[in-house]
């Protein structure tokens, strides 16, 4: 994919995300959390936000950095939404703190009022959607 030609097209199904987040961030490099913003026409907004130095464990900065993010989409892109992408070594894998991340996530989301089209997992292989229930894995 080529994000400066489509970088002002809407992503509107979920593999097109994957396809996105997948070429933005790409393998792990580092430890850190992606956050991308998108429209109420879901193109994504010109900021990749990373944030550095992130706890192993989600705590009461999740909160505190998803509402500000609702708070810019909602300045900005009333009625947009943001994505996650949590860069980390070790398993390609999702595993159970990668879950506690996307459970912590979707929850700030929503007490914040913002949608939230997904959580990925950038690891050592790739680029893969981390679901909160495994069972519930999006189409």
């Amino acid at each position: 994919m080529d994000i400066a030609e489509n970088n002002h097209q809407p992503v509107t199904t979920f593999a097109e995300l994957t396809e996105r987040m997948t070429a933005l961030i790409g393998t792990a490099c580092k430890e850190e959390l992606w956050v991308a913003m998108f429209d109420a026409h879901d193109v994504q907004m010109p900021t990749l936000c990373p944030i550095a130095e992130m706890p192993d464990e989600p705590d009461e900065f999740v909160v505190k950095l998803v509402t500000m993010f609702a708070a810019i989409v909602d300045q900005d892109a009333d009625g947009g939404s943001l994505v996650f992408v949590r860069e980390r070594f070790g398993p390609a894998g999702i595993v159970e703190s990668d879950r506690r991340w996307a459970r912590a996530l979707s929850a700030a989301a929503r007490d914040a009022g913002v949608r939230m089209r997904g959580v990925f997992l950038s690891h050592p292989k790739g680029v893969a959607p981390i679901t909160a229930d495994p069972v519930h894995a999006p189409s």
